[in-house]
């Protein structure tokens, strides 16, 4: 054969062999016409003897059926070394691998009907993988989906190749919340408490999947407090609940009440925020112990003695005791603290706070640094993120695909780390506490991870220095949140007038909290309209007692009495002081002030004695304060029209003529004499 010919056939072999092997476009190019889920078994473990399985879902979303549909698995025969290159991979944004990749396995043809998925098993055999088992590690998979012969979209993963049971390992250490999600409330009720910790429920779920493992838990202390405050009105799932949390051997901590965002609290100014007491009512809790023998005499003339005393109440300390291994930690949402905050915060009654990686400056993938007086748990952004994705996936297909990019990525952990790894998990998260369950089952079968309790990570005498990087919150939430600590305020003023003021303050400060939720972070619309109900409810409050506007009043009398309405909506009664002025000299007010106590949801006209000066229009004021001098709504005017001179002049006119006529009897009386005289006489 000629040298020519057999270069020109070399040359057409070679071609063919690239438009075979390499796909015509890029791995990370994705049609619209199908979707593709792609995830290894075992959580991406490959051992030498097992082959590689990889379970796909493909999903035609279009109007018409997908022909001839095959999958082939490619395989990148060199490990992904490091965390950005693992990144870059199953992102999609490094596209020289591509060319890199060796086909493994391509599946028969398929078709897909419309609006539908198919799942199928792409199996390959330990013969055809032959990686090197002196190189463990991670290594790029790709799944490619071609219809008649065209490529039509592809997804990425990657296994973990591990030989033998030897390597490193990297401890993980999860941290998570028993919160309620978005309260609008300053206490669970009842039938709330019923629903979440009856089996089924959110917390009862949530207490499943997390008991017992290597998983600290952060507390709200709401949850606790609702339940002792209902006493024996409590649900009985709610109190089992209760001390079932309080069993527990996880590693805890206390969170705020209402898990509120500290860290707004003082962009806004505030000092940070607590409950300043509960409601309780005294017939949940029994009857106190008698005091007395029964047969003790008493006191003649004395009250009979029932022998019971109030019931002893929990105080407020008792109703928010949470269990708290490792004491206090302050736990601000990712990226919403500043430099001050964490020095407010870490000197103000635990020194410890938990912060994500990208809110720490200077800190090389410690999970422990120390910033000024305090120390820093560091989160790391990477994993949380994968993990929180891996939580909120919505289907098992999905699950699936990122449990393996997060098994992945803690392998490349574990090769090129010697320090735990710490992950907070997402206040926001909607996650069912089963797909939890299933996922922390999956991260304690790793072989090359080491489950960790965070008290074990918080240890050691060498702690690298580090320092916070600003991350301000919005200007419109502080804002916001500003607003509705200057309204709690206002209500707390005015209750002063109430009977019971400790009821009105305690309330809204739950309130409060509540609405600084953090999480309602993520929803903004519902935190708007939170925060709203919170401002109409406090606007009402404060104008809930008020002097009833009225007409003209008309004073014909000297002295009289002006009928003044006081209205109370409360639902308590209160004491207030009603002052009347009259703005000009027409009138003169004799009791300027007047202490009233007005019932609940009632109105009471108090009588305002006045003496009339001089006819004509008198504008008189009415103010409400509270009795320690706290104004009440605003000044009311009212017009007075005063005619008392009609009175005076009546009463001159009778005088005359009561003179009158008695002038006239006495000048009868003498001529009648003086005629008898002069008769006599004559």
């Amino acid at each position: 054969m000629p040298l020519t010919l057999l270069r020109a056939l070399l040359a057409l072999v070679v071609g063919l062999a690239g438009v075979l092997v390499l796909p015509s476009a890029s791995i990370a190019e994705e049609a619209a016409s199908i979707t593709v889920t792609a995830a290894p078994t075992t959580s991406g473990l490959l051992r030498p003897s097992a082959p590689l399985r990889v379970d796909v879902a493909l999903t035609n979303p279009g109007s018409a059926e997908l022909e001839a549909v095959t999958v082939e698995l490619q395989l990148q025969r060199e490990p992904i070394t490091n965390a950005e290159a693992l990144d870059e991979w199953l992102t999609g944004e490094d596209s020289a691998l591509d060319r890199d990749l060796d086909t493994l396995t391509a599946t028969s043809p398929i078709s897909i009907a419309p609006r539908s998925t198919s799942r199928l098993a792409v199996v390959t055999e330990p013969e055809t993988i032959l990686l090197d088992e002196a190189r463990p590690g991670v290594y790029p998979v790709a799944v490619v989906v071609a219809s008649a012969s065209e490529r039509i979209s592809s997804t990425r993963t990657a296994i973990v190749w591990k030989p033998d049971e030897l390597g490193s390992r990297v401890g993980l250490s999860l941290v998570t919340p028993i919160t309620i999600p978005e309260p609008t409330g300053a206490l669970l009720t009842a039938d709330e408490l019923a629903l979440l910790t009856s089996p089924g429920g959110l917390l009862a779920e949530r207490l499943d999947a997390m008991a017992g493992r290597s998983v600290a838990l952060g507390i709200d202390p709401m949850v606790a407090a609702s339940i002792r405050a209902l006493g024996t009105q409590a649900p009985q799932s709610a109190t089992d609940w209760l001390q079932r949390l309080e069993a527990l051997t996880n590693d805890t901590f206390a969170l705020m009440y209402a898990d509120a965002d500290a860290a707004a609290m003082l962009q806004a100014g505030v000092p940070l925020l607590q409950p300043t007491g509960f409601a309780l009512d005294p017939t949940n809790f029994g009857t106190a112990e008698p005091t007395t023998e029964p047969d003790q005499p008493t006191e003649p003339g004395s009250p009979p003695d029932s022998g019971q005393d109030t019931p002893a109440l929990p105080t407020t300390e008792e109703l928010l005791s949470v269990p708290a291994s490792l004491g206090a930690v302050w736990w601000p949402a990712a990226d919403t603290v500043t430099p001050s905050d964490a020095q407010t915060l870490t000197e103000s009654g635990s020194d410890r706070i938990l912060l994500s990686s990208s809110n720490v400056e200077a800190v090389d993938r410690t999970p422990v640094a120390r910033i000024g007086g305090g120390i820093a748990l560091v989160s790391d952004d990477r994993i949380t993120s994968m993990l929180d994705t891996t939580l909120e996936a919505g289907t098992p297909a999905e699950w699936n695909e990122s449990a393996a990019h997060l098994a992945a990525a803690l392998a490349i952990e574990a090769g090129s780390r010697t320090s735990p790894v710490i992950a907070a998990l997402d206040r926001e998260s909607s996650a069912a506490p089963q797909r939890l369950a299933d996922t922390l089952n999956v991260l304690a079968g790793l072989p090359w991870v080491t489950p960790t309790a965070l008290s074990a990570v918080n240890t050691g005498d060498s702690i690298p220095s580090a320092s916070v990087a600003e991350r301000p919150q919005s200007a419109d939430r502080i804002a916001a949140i500003s607003g509705m600590v200057a309204s709690e305020r206002q209500v707390a003023a005015f209750a002063t007038a109430a009977v019971d003021t400790a009821a009105i303050v305690d309330a809204r400060r739950l309130a409060l909290l509540g609405t600084l939720s953090q999480s309602w972070r993520m929803n903004a619309s519902g935190w708007e309209a939170v925060v709203d109900q919170f401002m109409a409810e406090n606007r009402s409050i404060v104008d809930s007692v008020e002097v009833v506007e009225r007409g003209q009043i008309l004073v014909l009398a000297d002295r009289t009495e002006l009928p003044i309405n006081v209205r109370n909506e409360l639902g308590q009664a209160v004491e207030v002081v009603l002052d009347v002025r009259a703005l000009t000299a027409g009138l003169a007010v004799e009791q300027q002030r007047t202490v009233v106590v007005v019932e609940p949801a009632s109105t009471r006209n108090v009588p305002v004695p006045v003496q009339s000066i001089a006819n004509g229009a008198v504008m008189v004021e009415l103010t409400l304060t509270s009795t320690t001098g706290v104004p009440l709504g605003s000044p009311v005017f009212v017009r007075v029209n005063v005619q008392a001179g009609w009175e005076t002049a009546g009463t001159v006119i009778a005088a005359s003529v009561v003179v009158l006529v008695f002038i006239i009897g006495i000048a009868r009386t003498v001529l009648k004499r003086r005629r008898a005289t002069e008769e006599a006489d004559g």
